[in-house]
């Protein structure tokens, strides 16, 4: 009898342990899915910041806040400009639109 409740024991907490781990690799793959979203819209927004489109319209199309798209579109420029620094590149032209980011 004893042994048959040890053994209802280990059972249940086998499956225990597998629910929480195909629990957690289910967050996993929406954590997962929703970054790769999130990375779409930033390299549509920088791409569309290029072109010349204005931010409010920019964040529009990439249906996320401006104030978000502006601080992906900040990050952007300093990650470039601190690349272009380290290569000794800090005098061309940057091609991104200040005013659009700020403005």
């Amino acid at each position: 009898m004893c042994q048959a409740i040890e053994e209802m024991k280990r059972d249940s907490m086998e499956e225990g342990m597998q629910r929480g781990i195909e629990k957690g690799m289910q967050q996993g793959i929406e954590q997962g899915m929703q970054q790769g979203i999130e990375q779409g819209a930033r390299k549509t927004a920088l791409n569309l910041l290029q072109i010349g489109m204005p931010m409010e319209q920019i964040a529009h199309m990439v249906g996320y806040s401006s104030g978000e798209v502006r601080q992906w579109l900040l990050r952007a420029k300093k990650a470039e400009l601190i690349k272009k620094d380290r290569w000794g590149e800090k005098n061309r032209k940057n091609r991104y639109s200040y005013k659009n980011l700020h403005g």
